[in-house]
């Protein structure tokens, strides 16, 4: 599964949204300048994931966008499935098995079947509040790593 540029943004917003929601309500525009995402095209994910029920948003001086629901409740699972569908290595792991003339006993269909089970399982195990953990986590031994003496 290759993720598009609009599932990445998406993943990267809500990330920021976990990391900095505890702040209030957060302007598309910070999220911009924190990700690096075109403005333009991240109002545009932010309608979609609002749409989808992930986001809330308040118009306005003082407005914003926060999480729906809570970090833990929402997966990485959800945003891919919402914007890029139902992830398949090959069409035949997926529902249908087009043509193929060994669909019941391909052992290549069987192995890619388990690859594609196991990134569900990962990505359906995995909040944005483990994605938040972990993106501070990695920060600090970052910040460790390039500690200087002299």
């Amino acid at each position: 599964m290759k993720l598009s540029t609009k599932g990445e943004y998406a993943m990267r917003a809500l990330l920021d949204l976990a990391l900095h929601g505890d702040e209030g309500l957060v302007q598309t525009s910070d999220i911009a300048d924190r990700t690096d995402i075109p403005v333009k095209y991240l109002e545009q994910i932010m309608l979609s994931l609002k749409s989808a029920g992930m986001l809330t948003s308040k118009r306005g001086i003082g407005g914003g966008y926060a999480l729906a629901r809570p970090a833990e409740e929402i997966s990485v699972g959800d945003v891919l499935r919402l914007l890029e569908g139902t992830p398949n290595i090959v069409s035949c792991a997926g529902g249908s098995m087009g043509t193929c003339p060994e669909k019941q006993t391909c052992s290549i269909r069987s192995v890619l079947m388990e690859v594609r089970d196991a990134m569900a399982r990962v990505v359906d195990q995995t909040s944005f509040a483990d994605l938040a953990s972990r993106s501070k986590e990695l920060k600090l031994k970052a910040s460790e790593r390039l500690m200087y003496h002299i």
